[in-house]
């Protein structure tokens, strides 16, 4: 009878990670193919141009985008890794958040330092640099 109530107690923890398994397991499997899809996005036209169009290069322009895309493949990945991993969403929000800080205040010290107030209180800016006039 001891062992029938631990057997009973340990099931639905096995049931528990065996479905955070799954889910885990489906999480990644729609990341790999969403990174394989954006290859075949990025590279296929490439692959194609060069096939197609090798010889005698009638449509340079289709060479250059193609090149472009491909390139493109190694800034999406990381987008695409940020988007689908908490660590890296919350990582990117507290630098983007950093930075947004950081701008907000450069601007407003640049607006102060450039601005002028009359006598009824009103601020006309005067922008900086430029002729010297």
């Amino acid at each position: 009878m001891i062992i029938e109530s631990f057997q009973i107690e340990k099931l639905p923890i096995t049931d528990k990670r065996s479905s955070r398994r799954e889910k885990d397991d489906s999480r990644l499997t729609k990341l790999m193919a969403l990174i394989f899809l954006c290859f075949l996005f990025c590279f296929l036209p490439l692959m194609l141009v060069n096939v197609f169009d090798d010889n005698d290069i009638k449509y340079p322009v289709f060479h250059v985008l193609a090149s472009v895309l491909a390139w493109a493949s190694s800034v999406i990945n990381p987008f695409i890794y940020a988007a689908s991993n908490r660590q890296y969403r919350s990582a990117y929000s507290k630098l983007l958040r950093i930075v947004k800080s950081s701008v907000v205040f450069s601007d407003s010290k640049h607006a102060s330092n450039n601005s002028k107030q009359d006598k009824n209180g009103s601020v006309a800016y005067k922008p900086s640099g430029g002729s010297g006039v």
